[in-house]
C-alpha cells in the first residue's frame, strides 16, 4: 500500500540520521500509515544545543538558512542570506516534487526545523508556484521550537508578507518546561500558528525530543486525534 508521506526537518546542527533516532518511538507507532522522510540540511556547521554527549560523534552536522539576526555572527551579508535561502529552497523543493508515489500531508520539525516548517507553510502559495504545484499538508508538528520563522523567499516585498499571515492547520507545538529557548517557542506558536485545532503543550525537559513514556504516550494521543482527518489528495 502507497503511504502518504511526512517531512522531517532536524534542527540545527544536527542531521538526518540524528533526528530518525530521536523520533523512532513515534514513527514506529504511525509507521503503518504514514512514509517519513528524513533529509539533511544542506549546510555542515557545528554540533547543536541537546546533543552532548548522545550524539556528539554522529556527524556530520547541518544547519538549515541562516536568520538575519545571527548572519553578522557568521559572518554573512544580506546577499549571502538570500543565497542561502535560495539553496533551502531548491533543496526542499527537489524532495516535494517527488510525489508521484504519494503526496506529502504532514510536517515534523525540530528546533530551527521548526522555522523553516512554519516559514514554508507561511509561504506555500507562492512557494507552490516556484515549485510548480499545490502544497497538501493537512498538519504538523513541531517540538522545542525557535524563532522566527525562516522565509524561503528572497524578494524583499514577499518576505515581509510572512508576518502578516498565520498557518491554521491542525498543529501540536511540544516545548520543555526547561528548555532556554522555550519563550521562543510560545512566541512563535501565539504569533504564527492560529486555529481551532492548535495545542500547544509542555513536558519537564529541555531542548529534546520528549522521552518518558507518558510523555510519548501524551503526545501520540494527540497525533493520531491530529491524523485521523488526513486526506489523499
Amino acid at each position: 500500500m502507497v503511504k502518504p508521506k511526512i517531512l522531517c526537518l532536524h534542527g540545527a546542527g544536527s542531521n538526518a540520521a540524528i533526528f530518525r533516532v530521536q523520533l523512532r518511538r513515534f514513527t514506529k507507532a504511525l509507521d503503518d500509515r504514514f512514509d517519513f522522510v528524513f533529509p539533511n540540511a544542506p549546510f555542515e556547521c557545528g554540533i547543536g544545543p541537546g546533543m552532548h554527549p548522545t550524539f556528539a560523534g554522529s556527524g556530520p552536522f547541518y544547519r538549515w538558512q541562516c536568520e538575519e539576526s545571527n548572519s553578522e555572527h557568521l559572518g554573512l551579508t544580506a546577499e549571502d542570506i538570500n543565497r542561502e535561502r535560495e539553496t533551502v529552497r531548491n533543496h526542499l523543493g527537489n524532495l516535494l516534487k517527488q510525489v508521484s508515489d504519494a503526496p506529502y500531508v504532514g510536517i515534523v520539525a525540530f528546533s530551527q526545523g521548526c522555522g523553516i516548517a512554519t516559514g514554508l507553510l507561511l509561504d506555500q502559495h507562492e512557494l507552490g508556484r516556484y515549485w510548480g504545484q499545490c502544497l497538501t499538508f493537512q498538519f504538523a508538528w513541531l517540538v522545542c521550537s525557535t524563532y522566527p520563522p525562516l522565509t524561503l523567499l528572497t524578494s524583499p516585498k514577499e518576505h515581509s508578507a510572512i508576518h502578516d499571515q498565520t498557518v491554521g492547520i491542525p498543529s501540536l507545538h511540544l516545548v520543555g518546561t526547561k528548555d532556554p529557548y522555550n519563550g521562543q517557542s510560545r512566541k512563535m506558536y501565539e504569533n504564527f500558528w492560529k486555529g481551532p485545532k492548535t495545542k500547544y503543550m509542555e513536558f519537564e525537559g529541555s531542548h529534546h525530543v520528549p522521552t518518558t513514556q507518558a510523555d510519548v504516550d501524551r503526545v501520540l494521543g494527540f497525533l493520531s486525534q491530529m491524523t485521523q482527518s488526513v486526506v489523499i489528495m
